[in-house]
């Protein structure tokens, strides 16, 4: 996948800028909150928005397994894990600009998550969930958009017909007026490389740590409902300095529990039971990345044992590897990456420092350097 000829590029958009274009069309791979605002603002300005994902749903890792146990009355029950991002904070002051979010509260879309944890968020910030699971809030900025899931674009194609995407050698589609990249930057460098190699390289030093993910039903243990005290969390997708209100327990291998079924719209599980999500550390899973699932779940189980200091009875345990969870650096100046020559853009939550709060303020600033008269 070569460079497109300087010369066919110029000739492609010296024509008419994509402003002056009748409907331009663009192709977004990525269907996590990034790409997903992205998607709803370009196509308000009209654009042509198509929309691809490797996952089966869209969400990235604002992400929701809903798993089926047999209780201990022998009933078939449902419980719902938030394995990712468990919910994200947005400082009150700034709630009014963010045109979205003040929509999406409007729909119910999502709900305030008040719990009795000791909290150490900034002033102003209040933690928020998107109900009735985390993918919800990506499911209805795309509404009414075309979507293609279980999608892994791998190859992308420049020339003067535009933009190609393929998976496994095969087009996914073509004939893009612009291409947004709105994936890990990990993954985005491998994209990227082939046309802008400079942006693949910086992408390559945009640090995303992984995390270990336990999600488990046990009966409840005595004391009061609710998530177990402590600092504010190291959760996956989110960054720590948002403050969302989780427990950050002593026992090592753990960085925060989260009471599941203490959240809104989760639906409560029969007296008596509870739902956890409990993400391990920066550390512990770095030790253990490689491991398989099966090696991991028993660890992780005695951790949350240890931490919760009484004998659990379990009813369902799994355990998710998110090998790229959490942004570990600082956010960029510029936020978002554009080349108006290529119609080429990136953004992402690692370009703009991390968290709900980064994928809002880098999908902006994309969007608004692409919408630029």
């Amino acid at each position: 996948m070569a460079f497109a000829a300087q010369s066919e590029r110029l000739a492609f958009f010296s024509t008419a800028s994509f402003h002056h274009m009748p409907s331009p069309s663009v192709a977004i791979v990525g269907a996590g909150l990034s790409g997903a605002l992205c998607a709803q603002r370009l196509s308000q300005a009209g654009w042509r928005v198509q929309v691809f994902d490797k996952s089966r749903g869209v969400g990235g890792r604002m992400a929701t397994r809903r798993v089926g146990f047999i209780g201990p009355d022998g009933v078939d029950r449902i419980a719902l894990f938030d394995h990712g991002a468990p919910a994200f904070a947005w400082p009150e002051p700034s709630l009014n600009d963010a045109t979205w979010l003040q929509n999406a509260r409007a729909a119910g879309v999502i709900a305030p998550w008040v719990t009795s944890v000791p909290s150490h968020e900034p002033v102003g910030a209040m933690a928020w969930v998107p109900t009735p699971d985390m993918p919800a809030l990506c499911r209805w900025l795309l509404q009414g958009q075309a979507v293609q899931t279980l999608c892994t674009i791998d190859g992308l194609q420049r020339s003067g017909r535009g933009w190609r995407l393929t998976r496994s050698g095969q087009t996914a589609g073509e004939g893009f007026d612009a291409l947004v990249v709105a994936i890990p930057p990990a993954q985005a460098a491998l994209l990227l490389n082939p046309h802008r190699s400079d942006w693949a390289q910086e992408a390559q030093h945009q640090a995303m740590s992984p995390c270990w993910t336990l999600m488990a039903v046990t009966d409840a243990p005595e004391g009061p409902e609710g998530l177990m005290p402590g600092q504010a969390p190291m959760a996956a997708g989110l960054d720590q300095r948002q403050g969302v209100q989780a427990a950050a327990p002593s026992h090592p291998p753990l960085a925060s529990i989260i009471r599941q079924d203490t959240k809104p719209g989760r639906g409560a599980l029969p007296r008596g039971m509870a739902a956890w999500v409990a993400h391990a550390n920066l550390r512990w899973t770095q030790d253990h990345l490689e491991e398989a699932p099966e090696v991991v779940l028993p660890l992780l189980q005695g951790a949350l044992q240890a931490a919760l200091g009484s004998e659990l009875r379990w009813h369902h345990a799994a355990v998710h590897r998110w090998r790229y969870a959490q942004f570990e650096g600082t956010a960029q100046p510029r936020k978002c990456l554009w080349d108006q020559d290529l119609g080429l853009g990136v953004c992402g939550d690692a370009w703009g420092g991390g968290g709900v709060w980064g994928a809002s303020a880098s999908a902006s600033a994309l969007c608004s350097m692409m919408l630029r008269r």
